[in-house]
């Protein structure tokens, strides 16, 4: 909101950067207040000796380095081994990019902790059951998300920039659509790699996350030296690897696990992509007008939500 507000009304860019640190106080101040009137009074002390070492954590912690590494690794290549108009352009889509990402990761965060409740609580049958659903809406989030960002990428940059292209060109087509493939594989790669982890299964998927990290980083560099945009194919392949393999643990670890769908599920996705990147390059309007983007931003938004829906009717 904040970020729409500062491009809308024209703000200097300082002004996101305030309220976003006047809104997170608020947001902690708010949580001292509720905490301390109806959680203080229930919260004991913890008796000495309590504590137990979390289980596998030291597989977590190589887990978490392979892949902070693969995230930052297009930001450090791009910034060190191009020029300057290069950074700024993928700071760009970048910058769309962590707003995508924020809003799948809300999502993850939101079920993640309620749902390893209730699988210590559940039986199979519920479990799959809840875990059904929970990764259709994974997938069906990913297949709007996917839909809006293919189709109002580039016009979004062409508005934000003002449609500036004499000192540098900020329309990348490849760029938006290298990113519209990582958030569909992330959207996917997200509901496996939660259930993986509760389940504890750090131990199992350790080695292919290092080894995944070292082959991605590997990659964006060798694909780096042909153009900068290629960098990030680097991240696709890490998040990719990830998926395939984390979904071949869990069919082997967990009993109840039925991958069935899943291809059904991956083709909604992907059929989107296709679909929505084909309608953009033919029907997009770019314009530096934020209502015009505003207009095709909801228009796309329901027309991919009628799609997600005739799709699962479907199939």
């Amino acid at each position: 909101g904040c970020l729409f507000a500062v491009l809308f009304f024209k703000l200097h860019f300082v002004v996101m950067y305030i309220t976003m640190l006047v809104g997170s106080v608020a947001k902690v101040i708010y949580l001292y207040a509720r905490y301390n009137k109806d959680f203080k009074g229930l919260m004991g002390p913890v008796p000495k000796g309590s504590h137990y070492p979390i289980k596998n954590r030291n597989y977590l912690m190589l887990n978490q380095i392979a892949r902070q590494t693969i995230e930052s690794s297009p930001s450090v290549i791009i910034s060190t081994a191009y020029t300057l108009s290069d950074g700024s352009v993928y700071s760009v889509y970048h910058l769309v990019q962590n707003m995508i990402k924020m809003v799948i990761n809300t999502l993850q965060h939101s079920v993640s902790e309620i749902f390893g409740t209730f699988v210590a609580k559940a039986d199979n049958d519920r479990i799959k059951s809840v875990y059904n659903a929970m990764e259709y809406g994974f997938y069906a989030l990913g297949t709007a998300v996917i839909s809006c960002t293919a189709f109002l990428y580039t016009p979004f940059v062409y508005a934000y920039t003002k449609g500036n292209t004499l000192d540098v060109n900020y329309v990348y087509p490849m760029v938006a659509l290298i990113f519209v493939i990582y958030d569909a594989i992330y959207c996917a790669y997200s509901p496996v790699f939660m259930l993986s982890n509760i389940y504890g299964l750090f131990k199992n998927t350790y080695k292919q996350s290092l080894v995944s990290g070292i082959m991605g980083l590997a990659l964006a560099i060798g694909l780096g030296m042909i153009s900068w945009e290629y960098v990030l194919f680097g991240l696709v392949f890490y998040y990719g690897s990830s998926l395939v393999y984390r979904i071949y643990v869990l069919n082997k670890n967990v009993d109840w696990f039925d991958l069935k769908k899943i291809p059904l599920r991956i083709g909604l996705m992907g059929s989107a992509l296709v679909l929505s990147n084909f309608a953009g390059a033919k029907f997009a309007v770019h314009s530096m007008s934020w209502i015009a983007w505003i207009l095709q931003a909801v228009i796309i938004a329901v027309i991919s939500t009628l799609y997600v829906i005739i799709y699962t009717i479907s199939f």
